[in-house]
């Protein structure tokens, strides 16, 4: 996870709550001492799982948009961008989706 991601909308309004300082090699640490019981490592696991799928779900829109895009199987020119939400699984995925002006439209 790079910082740019940690800098996107999905995260600066708190819509994840993993402990971005809790790593899976802090984890396996505080298991070894005793410090996390399996219930709560696993909680943090499905926490980290949820915002990496979030980021894998909004990397392909991403790029589906602009495959979309590049293969002009699409009606009209580009008009921009227009932030979207979507609920899934791993919560709410935000991004861009690109605007299309079709002819005569």
């Amino acid at each position: 996870m790079s910082k740019r991601d940690l800098a996107s909308p999905l995260f600066k309004g708190g819509l994840f709550s993993w402990n971005y300082s809790i790593t899976p090699t802090v984890l396996s640490q505080q298991a070894a001492e005793g410090k996390v019981d399996f219930t709560q490592l696993e909680k943090e696991i499905f926490k980290m799982v949820k915002v990496l799928g979030a980021l894998l779900m909004g990397e392909i829109l991403r790029q589906a948009d602009e495959l979309i895009y590049q293969s002009k199987e699409h009606d009209g020119t580009s008009e921009g961008f227009r932030e979207m939400g979507i609920q899934t699984l791993f919560g709410e995925i935000l991004y861009r989706r690109r605007i299309y002006q079709t002819k005569g439209g």
